[in-house]
């Protein structure tokens, strides 16, 4: 049987094995580009399990000042334990990723033959395959931050969700039994366990949390269904949350060495400062420039599929208010995917709101919050997942006045992009992770590391231009939806390109230059290592600290953040010439006789007992 002849017959789990392989063999393709951390958040996470193997990175993250939390160590932590080369055990967790997002189109695959029923397979196969690849969804997932699981974690939910309500139309059949009030009980556990999870992952996970509870009570009330236990669920969400609480004092107690409070560890941000500010006219303003930038960024990163899922989410939730005849599968999935969306984008605007509104109309540094796509991916691979299956599947909203929704949300969004924000953001300083889905036409080449939070040359220009590339991909696909396979060809093609691109313009760029600068003068400094008072490293540049602190794990890494740590006594010094006398170290400084290395950056000695032990080492310094 020919391999085409056998795509053609593939179905059910078969199909569902196909499926998983053809995404993590895609996915696995992205994570030789990636060799260490290189922000916080990537890092910050790890040091419970780099704790537990022996490395005390208390120092650092109190200097750091950054709380995330804990969830996905569960699945990294026996990597962590058994594996201690850096760059091997870093890739071993993006493996752990790739396993992780693959099941998103497995996901996909399931809900449409198993509870939306409709379409031929071969059209749900690819349509699957299609959300497992998309650029969101590749290029997060090559980070170890919580992005992979926070867009897994929905998918299982919804896979849930629809379950019971098979579960509970079987049971108006009068086929309900004791097995049955026992799947029942496990379903009802099991969504509980999710949701929390979700938030045990990140402090956003809340949206996911709170979504599901409103489609919960939904099912329960709205159509009667009584496959979802309210009390074991309730219950079993409490026990966690309250897990959750404890076990965040007890790592951040016995990670952070600080009485102070952390960023990222809690809704300070919620004041009364906050509410006058968001309720005043220019803060009503700074909210639609951030819900629109948002929107913008999500609609283009997505070409347009998030547009069309948010239309037909809007279709359903009307026609649930006005009682029309939806499908429940349809409903959920729909209504789901619109509170994730809703939820994440008043979030997100909420939190980087002070922000914005205290910036000047030009911003400076942090630009990309303005544009700031990652916080909604989790939501926009639901809403891509719709915006497919509606258009290339079901092709129930393809035709007529239902494009007009989607064509005139994009059309509007790129005006206002072009018109309002570009000016406010063009040529700023960014983090380059936080935009890569829509910064292919950016200049990156311009920045100075490897645009990890540096000047992007061409910045409001280029987004500017992809969303113009991305709107002609959208009337493309629109234009091919009818002629057979060509609109899933075209898709496949743009989310493949894409991926790569990035994965290499961007993610390869930012880890050449944070592994280069860390593994620079890396035999130098182990050449000291048993020397456990002189394990100190201080850096000039400290963009680069999170690399430094996983490459260097039984070091301890300062920055100017740190000013405790600049008191040590002996410590490795990593700056540029000119400024190294302006660091405020105190003490004899001594330059070890190697020559630059990376960006005019030079290896420097505080402390007589360092200096000492590199010259019995073999290596020549001098005093500076």
């Amino acid at each position: 049987m020919g391999m085409k002849r056998r795509w053609k017959s593939w179905g059910g789990i078969q199909a569902e094995w196909y499926i998983f392989a053809i995404v993590f063999a895609v996915q696995i393709a992205g994570i030789f580009f990636r060799s260490v951390p290189i922000i916080t958040d990537e890092l910050n996470p790890m040091a419970f399990g780099f704790l537990l193997r022996g490395d005390d990175w208390g120092n650092y993250l109190a200097a750091d000042g950054y709380y995330y939390k804990y969830g996905q160590l569960l699945f990294y932590l026996p990597l962590i334990l058994f594996i201690k080369n850096p760059v091997v055990l870093f890739r071993g967790m993006l493996v752990v990723n790739s396993l992780i997002i693959s099941l998103i189109p497995v996901c996909a695959y399931r809900i449409m033959k198993k509870y939306l029923k409709y379409g031929e397979e071969e059209n749900c196969r690819e349509v699957a395959i299609l959300v497992g690849i998309l650029p969101a969804v590749s290029l997060n997932s090559k980070f170890v931050w919580g992005e992979p699981f926070l867009m897994v974690i929905p998918w299982l939910i919804l896979l849930l969700l629809l379950h019971s309500l098979e579960e509970g139309a079987e049971r108006a059949k009068k086929q309900a039994g004791r097995r049955r009030k026992h799947r029942g009980l496990g379903c009802s556990i099991a969504l509980a366990v999710l949701q929390s999870y979700a938030y045990m992952v990140h402090n956003r996970g809340i949206v996911i949390l709170i979504a599901t509870v409103c489609c919960v009570l939904g099912i329960r009330f709205l159509w009667k269904s009584r496959h979802i236990k309210l009390i074991p669920y309730f219950s079993t969400m409490a026990v966690l949350l309250l897990a959750d609480k404890l076990l965040s004092v007890l790592l951040k107690g016995s990670l952070y060495q600080t009485e102070g409070d952390l960023t990222g560890g809690t809704a300070g941000f919620l004041n009364i400062d906050f509410f006058r500010h968001v309720l005043s006219p220019k803060g009503i303003w700074t909210l639609v420039q951030e819900m629109m930038g948002w929107l913008f960024a999500s609609v283009s990163g997505s070409y347009g599929l998030v547009a069309f899922g948010l239309a037909v989410s809007c279709l359903v939730l009307y026609g649930l208010i006005r009682r029309k005849e939806y499908s429940k599968p349809e409903t959920v999935v729909g209504i789901f995917g619109l509170l994730c969306f809703c939820g994440a984008l008043l979030l997100g605007a909420f939190f980087f709101f002070e922000d914005i509104f205290s910036a000047g109309h030009i911003i400076e540094k942090r630009g990309d919050k303005l544009i700031y796509v990652r916080y909604l991916d989790a939501a926009n691979v639901v809403l891509s997942f719709l915006g497919l299956y509606y258009l290339l599947v079901k092709k129930q909203y393809n035709k007529g006045k239902y494009l007009f929704y989607p064509v005139g949300l994009f059309l509007v969004l790129q005006g206002f992009y072009v018109s309002v924000i570009s000016e406010r953001i063009d040529n700023t300083i960014t983090w380059g992770s936080n935009v890569i889905i829509i910064s292919y036409f950016c200049d990156l080449t311009q920045s100075i590391r490897g645009s990890l939070y540096s000047r992007i040359g061409f910045f409001a220009g280029g987004i500017a231009l992809f969303g113009l590339f991305s709107f002609a991909v959208f009337c493309l696909m629109l234009y091919l939806r009818e002629k057979g396979k060509a609109a899933i060809y075209l898709c496949g093609a743009v989310f493949l390109s894409g991926y790569l691109w990035n994965a290499y313009h961007t993610l390869y760029r930012m880890d050449s230059y944070v592994s280069d600068m860390a593994y620079a003068y890396c035999d130098v400094i182990r050449s000291v290592e048993t020397a456990e008072k002189v394990k100190n490293i201080y850096l000039a540049d400290e963009i680069v600290r999170s690399s430094f602190q996983y490459v260097y794990h039984d070091y301890y890494v300062i920055t100017k953040r740190d000013n405790f740590g600049k008191q040590e006594e002996n410590m490795f010094i990593l700056a540029e010439k000119g400024e190294v006398g302006n660091l405020g170290l105190e003490g004899v400084l001594y330059e070890v006789v190697l020559g630059e290395k990376v960006g005019g950056v030079r290896l420097y000695i505080k402390g007589e007992r360092l200096n000492e032990l590199i010259k019995e080492n073999g290596y020549e310094t001098r005093e500076v």
